[in-house]
Parts: C-alpha cells; structure tokens; sequence
C-alpha cells in the first residue's frame, strides 16, 4: 500500500488482519490536505487475481468559531453566554458566599486553577486549559457533598434553511472519585428562540430555563441534570444527549441499545385569567424504544466495537447533525485516545419536528452530572457549521 501525501510517499506490505493508520501532524492544518493511495491483495483461494481500490481521503482544516483551548490557547466567539445549575437552581442564586463568580460555572480555567482541577481528581492528567462546564469539583468542595449539577453555553449562528447543521465538540473529563461511576456526558442545543432572555451579556448566568429534574414528564431514565432553557414558538428545539452511563443500564431497559438521548422540547404560551406562563413539553411522548412512562428517544444507537466508557482525561470527539432533506439527526462519537472505540445514532423527526426556516437561532453545549452517575465535565473544542 501507498500513501502520497502532499508529494511525499510511503509504501508498506500488508498482510490479512486489521489495521489502523494515524497522521501526526507538525502543526495546525491550515489548508486543505488530499491523500490517495492504492490498496490491493490476491485471494488465496483465487491465485493470480487481484483486487485493487483505489484510496482517496480530504482533510479539511476546521474553523474555530464557537471555542477552543487547543495548544493552551483561548478562542471564543462573542457574545457567548454562560448558565449553570446545582439541583434545579441557578448556580449564582445558590453560591452566594462569597459572591465570586470564580465559584460558578460554566468557567474558562487555566494554569493554577487547571493544575488544580485536574490534580484534585486525576494526578496524572496533563493540565489542560479547558471550559468546566460542571463544576462538580467546585460544588464538592464548597458543599461537601456531590449535587447534581449542570452547566451550558449558548451563541448565535446564521441558519440557511434547507442546509444541512452540524454541532462538533471534544470533550473530557477529570475523574470522579465520589461515585465511581461515569455519567452524564454532553448535551446539544438546535435551533432555540430565546425567550426572556438572548444571546447576549446581559443574559449572561441569567438564562431562563427548567431542568430535567424539575419537569412533570419523565425523560430519560439515565440522563442526569440536563438544562432546558426558554424559546418561544413556533419552532420547537432539540436536544441531544451523549450519556454514557447507558453503560450501565441498557441491559436493563428493553429497547435500549446506545448512549444516547435525543428530544423535541416544545413550549407552549399559556394564558389563564391573570396569569400569563410557558408550559414545556417532551416529544415524541411515549418514547418510541422504551415505551410509557418515558418521553423521547432514550439508549438509542449503538457502541463498536462493544459497549465503551471514555477514561478520564481522554478526549471525546462528539458531533450531531440535523439534515432537514431527511428531517433526521445523526450523532457519532469516538473516544480520540483509543479511536477504535466509537458510537453512533440516528432517529427520524417526522411527526414531531418540522424542518426549520433560515433565520438566527441560539445554538448551544452543555454537560451534566447526576447523584450517582458523575464526573467534573469540561469543553475542549466546539465547532459549528454546515
């Protein structure tokens, strides 16, 4: 087999087995990258025949316009709002003494403050500059004791209805200790209208929302603490999930498959004599897979190859698609510190969720711990785009 890369060439011999090819790259790609390459082999119970494929592969350099801590640099597009939870209560409305934003989150940590995230729980971690969007080592040792918490961060993007959005994060986490096991994993936002509040600094930790632990339906039996914020309509939003203390649980729920949890959030304007509210609501209601009492597709999609925990401290690429030809989502994830290990999922919205028009929506990430499911997540990278 040979690889060309930019002019430059190697060739290998292969024989039967499997295997996995990895470019280490000097620097950032900053320009497109075009690789090709034959690969053929003579069946040994066909001698003299022989097959050839031709193998070509682009690599394309992403652009950073949501966030990245990448090389211990900070990039993040502006505004970009922040909103985090503890039990179902805003983060600043609960830590309170001192009143230090230091102590909320979701937060930008760097040097001292990363040694010491990542210290606290994981020693042997390189100190990554992330965004902690948990505060799970924060709420310990403040409280002692582990809440649930959740945190998230919204911005605004351009949609062109008919096109294809897609949400990229990487993800990790330093290890929890207090548990022992790993939940809950990464949350995507689509298409919100903001209502009583918008992308901007004044919303900033001032975000109107309801949490999974405080809605009248049940969601998900393993989802955590997910923040749900307010939009008006039409047209209703998505959330998806990527949770994998699924892990643990699918075998117990007939139906379940994958780590992942995908929802339509509709809300409704309610007006009932003097009073005047949003009422929020969870489709497709029954969950198609796990049946009453449970709303939403839950432990959908698949591991590969077996069922699969990240390790703390790896990254986790994770990335949702809505393609409204189809008016589907599509979610992939692949632990980048053994690459072998990846999931995927796809469900259809048809009867619950119609395509939207172009416009300019709040797009958002978020993360979320549980009682006994946890881990302090943070946010590597996010990318947006069609």
């Amino acid at each position: 087999m040979t690889i060309r890369l930019n002019g430059s060439s190697a060739s290998f011999q292969m024989s039967a087995g499997s295997y996995s090819i990895y470019l280490i790259l000097s620097g950032p790609l900053a320009s497109p990258l075009y690789l090709s390459g034959n690969l053929s082999f003579e069946p040994s119970s066909s001698p003299g025949i022989f097959y050839i494929y031709r193998e070509t592969v682009t690599l394309l350099p992403p652009p950073l316009n949501v966030l990245s801590f990448v090389d211990n640099k900070s990039y993040q597009v502006s505004p970009l709002v922040y909103q985090g939870d503890i039990d179902s209560t805003p983060v600043k409305n609960v830590i309170k003494s001192p009143p230090n934003p230091t102590y909320w989150w979701p937060s930008d940590i760097s040097g001292a403050l990363a040694q010491l995230y990542w210290s606290w729980w994981y020693p042997n971690a390189a100190y990554q500059p992330v965004m902690n969007t948990t505060g799970y080592f924060r709420d310990y040792l403040y409280y002692h004791y582990p809440y649930p918490t959740a945190g998230a961060v919204f911005w605004n993007y351009g949609y062109t209805g008919g096109s294809n959005i897609t949400i990229a994060a990487i993800i990790t986490y330093s290890n929890d200790t207090l548990t022992g096991r790993l939940g809950h994993g990464v949350t995507f936002y689509f298409f919100i209208n903001p209502y009583g509040w918008s992308v901007s600094n004044t919303s900033n930790q001032s975000v109107l929302y309801v949490t999974s632990l405080n809605v009248s339906q049940y969601l998900s039996p393993v989802m955590g603490d997910v923040i749900f914020p307010n939009s008006s309509t039409p047209p209703n939003y998505l959330a998806v999930q990527f949770d994998p203390a699924w892990f643990y649980n699918y075998n117990y729920y007939t139906g379940a498959t994958g780590p992942w949890n995908a929802w339509v959030v509709n809300e409704t304007y309610v007006h009932h004599r003097r009073f005047r509210y949003y009422s929020i609501s969870f489709a497709p209601s029954p969950s198609p897979n796990l049946g009453p009492p449970w709303s939403g597709w839950d432990g959908v999609g698949t591991w590969s190859p077996y069922p699969w925990l990240p390790g703390p401290g790896d990254y986790v690429l994770v990335c949702v698609t809505y393609s409204p030809s189809t008016n589907s989502l599509y979610g992939f994830a692949e632990d980048l510190n053994y690459p072998w290990l990846i999931s995927s999922f796809s469900v259809n919205l048809s009867g619950y969720f119609s395509p939207p028009s172009s416009g300019t929506y709040a797009f958002g990430v978020g993360a979320g711990t549980g009682s006994t499911y946890a881990a302090d997540w943070s946010i590597v990278y996010v990318w947006e785009g069609s």
